[in-house]
Parts: C-alpha cells; structure tokens; sequence
C-alpha cells in the first residue's frame, strides 16, 4: 500500500502542476483574445489612439530587418533578432553544493512588420515569450588532464570558451567546477504575431507582463493556446482525482494493515506467552515433584529395617522366658512355668 500511497502523491503533484499550465494557458488565450489587434500601418500611425488599457496593442505581418543590423548568436552562431545567453557554474564544498551565474547577457534588434498597410517597429530587447527560439543547453567540465594543463571549456558551434575557476560575485569558483550554458535565440521568421505594450513609436515588452512574440498568425496563436489549456485542464483534472483517490484508498488500507498486522502480533504473543508459562510451571513444580517420592520412600525403607529385628528377636527370647531372670510380665509367666514343673515332678 506505501506504493500506492507514493504514486497517489505523484499523480497529485503532476495534477497540480498541469493546473498550472492550464491557468497560464488560459489567460494567455485570454490575453490575445481582448487585446486590441489592428494592422501594422494603423499601429504605426495610430498607435496611442487603436492601442487599449495601459497600451496593450498587436497585430502581425510579414517581418522586415536589415542584414546589417542582425545579431549574431554567441554559441550556436547565425544570425539573430535576439538572444539571451547565461554561464552558470556548480561545484560541491564539501557536503554542500553551490552554484553561481558566471556570464549573463541578452541582446535584440528593433525589425519591422508589415501587412501592406505600412510598417510598425517591435523592440524585443527586454526579452519576452517567444516562438519559436533556437534553443542551446549543454554542461562540461575539465577532466583531470584538461585540469593540469589548463585552458577554457568549448561550447557551440560558434567556438564560445569558457574559462574556468576564479572569483565571481565574492565566490572562489574550482578549476574542476561543471558549467552550463544556456542559449536562446529568435530568428527571423516569414511572419510573426506580436501582442505587447505600445509606446515610444513601437511595440515593447509590457510592465504587466511579457512581450509576446509567435511565428503563427493571431488565430494559430490562439487555437493553439487554448487547445493546450484544455489539454493540461484534463490531464489536471485525471492527474488530482486519481492521485487523492489512490491516496485514500492507499491510507485505509495502509492503516488497516498496520492494525490488523498489530493484532496478528498480539494474537501471536499470547501462544508464545502461554507456551513461555507452561515452560516455567514445570520448572518451578519439577523439584516438588522429585521430593515427594523421596520423602515418602524413605520410611517406606526404614521401617521394615527397624521391625525386621523386632519380629526376629522376639522367638529368640521365648526359650530363656523360662529363666528366673526375665523380669516383668516375662517373668510372672516364667515364674507359673516354673510351678508347673514342679508339680511334674512329684508325680
């Protein structure tokens, strides 16, 4: 049952965490629902007057850059809209293990969009949700030669190094230390769907929330968003019903167990107490047992001893009962024997 009870918990947190999702997912859909969309030409030239509560404003076309103005993507290389690149390193002191963020940095390119109606700016610099990004996670360490001679750690197709151990943010960081770079990384796309905040001649990332950017048209964006609530509502749904059910189920007859396996045990004592008593009563009854027959043998054998002379004795004594000498009642009967032969005589 304590298998139950642990799968029980995990459906639980599982469930729990796709209500998560779901909730993200649906004000997402929610948000790109009630924001105001208009065309790029009414964005650029009516900007504060189309956009709606706080700035909120989107809208989508066809995007429009300069080569020249394109950045180009630390690790994984090619050219980019925007980027964000983080070097974390970890290493264990002892019992404990530490971590600390090395390099941090994100960069991004105002560009264009363009449905026909004229062009509007976007400025991704503050970073937001994205989609797609061109995504890089890898974790290296030096090994124990690469340690001896030295020298920085490799990352990406673009060559980005490195360079291990030293002292960052009041941190002594190990030569042996692991690092894990991150990359993420927007490129140009044909189309993209952007929901943000307006202001300044362009859409920005909002104080509320992020700047939304996607490869799909606004009803793509949508569809999608809310057919993953639905889905992360249902598995949520699955996830916490099953789990508390199996959580229940695995308590009663958990606890169930435990007492019927407390009363085995009780049950299954008294046997081995009794079984303990009856050992101990022979024990202590045993000496009494051998004593009694002792005791009553012992006159059994000293009587005949003492009566056996006795009777013997005694027809031993009858023929000096004639004699003078036996004193007593003996002696009156020997003393008519005596008369008696007397008598005899004189006849």
């Amino acid at each position: 049952m304590q298998i139950l009870v642990a799968i029980g918990a995990l459906a639980l947190v599982f469930g729990v965490l796709s209500f998560i999702v779901f909730f993200m997912q649906k004000y997402k859909g929610g948000r790109i629902a009630n924001t105001p969309f208009h065309k790029t030409g009414d964005v650029a030239s009516k900007g504060d007057e189309v956009a709606g509560d706080k700035g909120a404003l989107s809208t989508e076309g066809k995007v429009v850059f300069s080569e020249d103005d394109l950045l180009e993507a630390p690790v994984q290389g090619g050219k980019c809209l925007y980027y964000k690149l983080t070097v974390t390193a970890s290493w264990k002191s002892g019992d404990n293990s530490k971590s600390v963020v090395v390099h941090e940095e994100k960069k991004g390119v105002v560009f264009g969009l363009d449905d026909g109606s004229g062009v509007c700016q976007i400025d991704p610099q503050k970073g937001g949700d994205f989609d797609p990004l061109d995504k890089f996670n890898k974790t290296k360490s030096r090994g124990l030669i690469s340690t001896i001679k030295g020298g920085g750690l490799e990352f990406g197709e673009n060559g980005f190094m490195v360079h291990p151990g030293g002292r960052v943010k009041g941190h002594i960081v190990p030569d042996s230390a692991k690092y894990e770079v991150k990359e993420e990384a927007l490129r140009p796309q044909d189309n993209f769907y952007v929901n943000g905040k307006y202001a300044d001649g362009m859409i920005g990332s909002p104080s509320w929330a992020s700047l939304y950017v996607s490869g799909k048209s606004r009803e793509e964006t949508l569809s999608s968003t809310m057919a993953t609530a639905n889905k992360a509502k249902m598995v949520g749904m699955i996830g916490s019903g099953g789990g508390v059910v199996m959580l229940i189920i695995g308590l009663i007859f958990g606890g169930g167990g435990k007492k019927d396996t407390d009363t085995k045990a009780t049950t299954d004592s008294k046997p081995a107490m009794e079984a303990k008593a009856d050992e101990k009563a022979p024990a202590k009854a045993a000496p009494a047992t051998k004593s009694a027959p002792a005791t009553k043998s012992a006159p059994a054998k000293s009587a005949p001893a003492k009566t056996a002379p006795a009777a013997k004795s005694a027809p031993a004594e009858k023929p000096a009962a004639g004699g003078a000498k036996r004193p007593g009642a003996g002696g009156g009967a020997g003393g008519g024997g005596g008369k008696r032969g007397g008598k005899a005589k004189r006849r």
